[in-house]
């Protein structure tokens, strides 16, 4: 809330969203490498976290693109 205030909303969703993306991607490579070592199916992790991804670079690329 006092980010919101203080930066802006705006700023503040752009932080959050970005956050959430780079968890959601790195965490999820981090929870599969896991999974691999101990032998165990990631099942729904090999489709969210190439998601993740994808998602975290389509979102850098356009903040970048945008003016």
């Amino acid at each position: 809330m006092l980010l919101g205030l203080r930066h802006g909303w705006g700023v503040t969703l752009a932080f959050l969203t970005g956050l959430a993306l780079w968890v959601a991607a790195l965490g999820g490579t981090l929870l599969l490498a896991l999974n691999l070592s101990l032998g165990v199916r990631g099942r729904w992790l090999w489709l969210s976290v190439p998601v993740a991804w994808i998602a975290l670079w389509a979102w850098r690329r356009r903040r970048r693109l945008s003016p």
